[in-house]
């Protein structure tokens, strides 16, 4: 475990260290686990959303109505992208499935997602190579 000083600016994390200094700071001692927990709520993504949206867009609009904490950042998840594109084979895309993986991960970025993750060591994410997983964002 880390032990350590958390600086926050409002909801945005600023530094992370030891010993941290700061003028005026509120300091919130973690030992006092609710004052801690209030502070960080939501940092962890521990929340729960009803598996009903169908894009990005629907998904970020309902979490955007949950009491969430700073710093969260959603990513299309690399797995779904290839998933809608050519399902679970274990194979390189074609050229068509390509576009349309490129076209997917395009929409998912003009919904509101910062990026894609990948989950390498999962199926169907592990059957992609690095060309794969590079050119999948070009269309983005």
């Amino acid at each position: 475990s880390y032990k350590g000083d958390i600086l926050l600016d409002g909801d945005k994390i600023e530094k992370i260290g030891e010993n941290l200094q700061c003028e005026d700071a509120e300091i919130i001692d973690a030992k006092n686990l609710s004052s801690w927990i209030k502070a960080m709520k939501g940092l962890e993504g521990e929340y729960e959303v009803e598996w009903t949206w169908r894009s990005v867009a629907d998904y970020l609009e309902r979490i955007e109505k949950l009491e969430l904490g700073p710093n969260i950042a959603y990513l299309a998840p690399h797995g779904n992208v290839r998933m809608i594109s050519m399902g679970l084979d274990n194979r390189k895309p074609t050229q068509e499935e390509m576009t349309i993986m490129q076209a997917n991960l395009a929409k998912a970025i003009d919904e509101g997602a910062f990026g894609m993750s990948t989950g390498m060591i999962y199926p169907p994410c592990c059957y992609a190579d690095i060309d794969e997983r590079y050119s999948s964002t070009l269309g983005s």
